[in-house]
């Protein structure tokens, strides 16, 4: 029996060290359960997804990045590049914060799980198979979710108007013949068909599947204006933030026009476009 117990716990930390989801919550739900913080892992290729629900507040974001980012220095980074971290206060749609923690740049040398396990009951069948604001402009201090455009840009979209963050299996999704080229297709989203569309495309930058495999997963950002939502494919969802909006420089003669329609303005603080999220969703829903 002693040998037996030895051998689980090699398992174990192995597997964790992968990156293994049911492992890692059963660690993060034993650990933040004081705290009233629940937490749901799961993994898509290297990335680990942790969604972090707070009993009757988001959990406090500083605290929790810094347990990740000691949880991100045990992994291997061969089998988890990246960890996204959310956390919102339980019932909430969207999460109030968001935090992306790239795995190789904690790293530490010789890293252990052991200490991860001392205080976890292993067990086999751990490893079986059975701010909402309705007028953004309202208040200086907004918050805004920051994504990938493009190759090399990113943009900026309040979170008031976003939904929810999705990743979608490019199997999930339904093409619609004579639609224009920007549209994915739609797909089935809480009982509701939504449009799905691939907001690279439709800005004028190379389309999302020249630069990104989806036939896999997709990131989708959920918005919704006036009861309306569409999708936005984007190729990665990266923090959310906070910023002075009355610091927002007027779009005129900053962009294309091809764009401008869909452009709020520009924030030097953060460095990054504003986009207009009523006027995306009503491109497509009108």
């Amino acid at each position: 029996m002693p040998q037996s117990k030895s051998i689980s716990q090699r398992d174990a930390i192995a597997l964790a060290k992968q990156g293994e989801p049911d492992l890692i919550a059963t660690f993060l739900n034993y650990k933040l359960q004081p705290q009233g913080v629940e937490a749901r892992v799961t993994k898509k290729q290297q990335h680990l997804l942790v969604l972090l629900e707070g009993q009757e507040n988001s959990p406090d974001q500083q605290s929790m990045l810094n347990l990740f980012k000691q949880i991100a220095s045990k992994l291997d980074p061969t089998q988890v590049e990246k960890i996204r971290v959310s956390g919102r206060q339980k019932g909430e749609d969207i999460p109030s914060w968001l935090q992306v923690i790239q795995v190789r740049d904690n790293i530490k040398p010789e890293g252990q799980l052991k200490g991860w396990l001392d205080s976890v009951k292993i067990t086999p069948s751990l490893f079986s198979d059975s701010d909402q604001e309705t007028d953004p402009k309202g208040k200086q201090g907004q918050r805004f979710l920051r994504f990938h455009l493009g190759l090399e840009d990113t943009a900026l979209l309040p979170v008031n108007t976003v939904k929810e963050v999705l990743s979608v299996s490019g199997e999930k999704i339904l093409a619609v013949p004579d639609t224009p080229a920007s549209v994915l297709g739609i797909h089935n989203w809480r009982g509701e068909m939504l449009w799905l569309v691939d907001l690279n495309y439709m800005l004028g930058f190379s389309p999302l599947w020249e630069i990104e495999n989806i036939a896999t997963n997709i990131n989708i950002i959920v918005l919704q204006v006036e009861n309306q939502e569409i999708g936005i494919a984007v190729r990665q969802v990266e923090t959310i933030e906070e910023h002075n909006w009355q610091k927002l420089q007027p779009p005129e003669g900053l962009f294309p026009d091809h764009i401008l329609s869909y452009v709020q303005g520009y924030l030097t603080q953060a460095s990054s476009i504003i986009l207009d999220a009523q006027s995306l969703v009503k491109a497509f829903s009108s």
